[in-house]
């Protein structure tokens, strides 16, 4: 049987030719992502929310964000809000007990206004703004030397197996329901359920919650869900994976374990993971997508 799949165009129940071969050329692309010396999130090792006035970074223990290694003072610098009028509010990066380099052009700062996009070098290390949806802007700390990143090789997955890619259902709820969704900071950001999404695995009748980060998702949006399974802690990342599905109001569409991915919290420590909720426990072992990470 055919039927619009969630992108609009009409796929088969049962996988083309080039499908293990477009799954397998995703993963090499995901490698080399993981290899970039500056973007891997093998070397992200820390992060802090941008909502106090100042915030400190160094190597103290005290530090709100905190950094690593002799190059880095025990309050290197500090970040504080400030108003600029109408509103707008902009962070502000200013040494204290070491230098803070501007690394795309070498040049030593006195203050800089973080925006993203922008890289600077505390000692060996580096830090930037992020922003995280919809709990907001965080500041992260990156090191290239950090050890998941120098020992890496590649990401280890289950075998392509095109029978963890399921026929299923988008069963809307009458609408968005607002929610507060808690991370493995113990952090809180706004989400909305959409809904379920029911398939039939391993003999069983089985359902996740959807997850969106707006209350009027549209064809451009994905849901989000995060869920667990008889792997984990075994063969599988103990605090559970992750899969991206484009959205479809509502009706058939796919979804495939084979893309199931792990937290970020599962190479470093730099992340603030959404944690699945128990709803989204599967009873069947889904050895599918992407298995525990080990750097050693």
């Amino acid at each position: 049987m055919a039927f619009p799949a969630a992108g609009g165009q009409i796929e088969t129940s049962s996988p083309g030719k080039d499908y293990i071969s477009g799954i397998q050329a995703g993963r090499k692309a995901r490698d080399k992502r993981f290899r970039d010396a500056k973007s891997s999130p093998l070397g992200v090792i820390a992060i802090t929310k941008l909502e106090s006035p100042r915030l400190t970074i160094g190597s103290s223990p005290e530090a709100d964000l905190r950094l690593t290694g002799r190059s880095v003072a025990p309050i290197h610098a500090v970040v504080v809000r400030e108003n600029a009028g109408n509103e707008t509010l902009r962070w502000l990066l200013k040494p204290v007990g070491g230098k803070v380099i501007n690394e795309q052009n070498g040049v030593s700062v006195e203050t800089a206004e973080l925006r993203k996009g922008d890289r600077f070098l505390l000692g060996k290390q580096i830090v930037y703004l992020d922003q995280l949806g919809t709990l907001g802007p965080v500041i992260r700390a990156f090191d290239p030397r950090a050890d998941a990143f120098t020992r890496f090789q590649e990401l280890p997955y289950f075998p392509v197996d095109p029978a963890f890619r399921v026929e299923a259902e988008v069963l809307p709820d009458p609408a968005p329901t607002q929610m507060t969704i808690t991370d493995t900071n113990a952090w809180n950001r706004a989400g909305w359920k959409y809904g379920r999404i029911r398939f039939r695995l391993e003999g069983q009748e089985l359902a996740l919650q959807l997850w969106v980060f707006k209350p009027d998702p549209g064809a451009q949006d994905e849901f989000f869900i995060a869920f667990r399974d008889k792997t984990n802690g075994v063969e599988s990342y103990s605090g559970g994976r992750y899969l991206d599905v484009p959205f479809v109001k509502s009706g058939r569409t796919f979804l495939d374990f084979n893309q199931a991915y792990n937290p970020s919290c599962a190479y470093n420590t730099g992340f603030a993971c959404p944690i699945p909720p128990p709803e989204n426990r599967l009873p069947v072992a889904i050895k599918a997508g992407e298995k525990a990470f080990d750097s050693h």
